[in-house]
């Protein structure tokens, strides 16, 4: 019968007598890992947290719908596309890749990154695809504020209406109960 146990002087001995191979793994992996930083270009990230617009008490734009429209290249604007300085033949389409937009968990807070070659540029990209959210809510907010206050202007002028009915009706009422009054 065999003895299928491993002792300690037997990892030992092995160790020993693979020295080269272990020195040499090593030695060749470190050097990929150093020729990989090397080959590789150096990435920054910026990131911006968002929390869409709120109007009248409910949210402006549903926060999956920004996340769809920032994932259309229609959505980037010539002057987006110039500040993140994208080298492609349809910059747009790239942009809309690049661009990471994720919900965080549990909460209505969009979370969007860019990355770029330089800390600058991630920031100066991001800055600017952020403005034009922020504008285009600017807008949409403007619009559903001059909408209310149209209803509550046309609501005054109702209430108004009702309140001249109600005052006539009072009169009327206050005259037949005086004529009643009368005849007693």
């Amino acid at each position: 019968q065999q003895d299928d146990e491993i002792s300690i002087w037997d990892i030992v001995n092995f160790l020993k007598e693979g020295w080269r191979w272990l020195a040499g793994g090593l030695l060749l992996g470190l050097a990929c890992a150093i020729g990989f930083l090397l080959v590789t270009p150096q990435k920054y990230e910026a990131q911006a947290l968002f929390q869409g617009a709120k109007v009248l008490g409910s949210d402006l734009e549903a926060t999956q719908q920004l996340i769809e429209r920032l994932k259309f290249p229609t959505f980037y604007t010539p002057d987006q596309l110039k500040a993140c300085d994208i080298p492609a033949d349809n910059p747009a389409v790239v942009l809309a890749k690049r661009i990471n937009p994720v919900l965080l968990k549990g909460t209505n807070i969009l979370q969007v990154t860019y990355q770029a070659r330089s800390s600058e540029m991630a920031v100066q990209c991001l800055d600017a695809v952020m403005d034009r959210v922020i504008d285009s809510q600017n807008k949409q907010s403007s619009a559903a504020l001059e909408s209310a206050k149209r209803q509550l202007q046309e609501t005054k002028t109702q209430l108004a209406e009702v309140e001249r009915i109600q005052s006539v009706l009072d009169k009327r009422s206050m005259g037949s109960l005086d004529a009643a009054d009368a005849k007693f």
